[in-house]
C-alpha cells in the first residue's frame, strides 16, 4: 500500500507520469492498493489491476461508509470480478462492473488532489444507501445530506 499524506507538499504528485509510476511502485512491492488524504480528512482509496481501476472515497475519516465508483457503460457478465491486493497482503474481489480505466481513475485522483472531492465524470454509489422497492435507504454510517444528493 503507498500512502500518500498531501498535507506534505513535497509529496504530492504532480503529473498523470507520476502517478503511473506510483502505480507501479506499489504493483512491483505486491500491493494493488494506493491511498490519497487531504488535510481535510477527504480519502481516496485507489486499487488497480492492470489497466483497471476501483475506487473509494471517503468524506472525513471516522464512521463515514463513503461513495465508489460503478461503470454503467459495463455490458460484460454480471458475475465478473477482478482481485485487488491489499497493503496487508489479503486480496479482494470486487465486481468488474465496478471498475474503470486506469487512466479514468488517474485523472479522478488528479482531480482530488487539486479540487477535493469526487471526480464528476464518473459514476458514484452512496455505500451507505440500500435499495428497498426502488427507494434509497440510509443505513447506518452517515445520512446524506442535501449536498450529497446532488452528486
Amino acid at each position: 500500500m503507498i500512502e500518500n499524506d498531501t498535507s506534505d507538499k513535497t509529496n504530492q504528485p504532480g503529473s498523470i507520469e507520476s502517478l503511473y509510476q506510483e502505480v507501479a511502485t506499489a504493483q512491483a512491492s505486491g500491493c494493488d492498493e494506493l491511498i490519497y488524504s487531504l488535510p481535510t480528512g477527504e480519502t481516496l482509496f485507489v486499487f488497480v489491476n492492470g489497466n483497471r481501476a476501483w475506487l473509494l472515497y471517503l468524506r472525513h475519516q471516522y464512521g463515514d461508509t463513503g461513495f465508489s465508483i460503478r461503470n454503467p457503460k459495463y455490458k460484460g457478465p454480471a458475475e465478473a470480478t477482478l482481485d485487488f491486493r491489499l497493503g496487508e497482503g489479503e486480496v479482494e474481489y470486487y465486481p468488474y462492473s465496478w471498475t474503470v480505466l486506469l487512466a479514468s481513475a488517474l485523472g479522478a485522483v488528479q482531480y482530488f488532489l487539486t479540487e477535493g472531492g469526487m471526480a464528476p465524470w464518473l459514476s458514484w454509489h452512496d455505500e451507505a444507501a440500500v435499495e428497498e422497492n426502488g427507494q434509497k435507504v440510509m443505513t447506518g454510517g452517515n445520512r446524506a445530506t442535501e449536498d450529497d444528493k446532488s452528486l
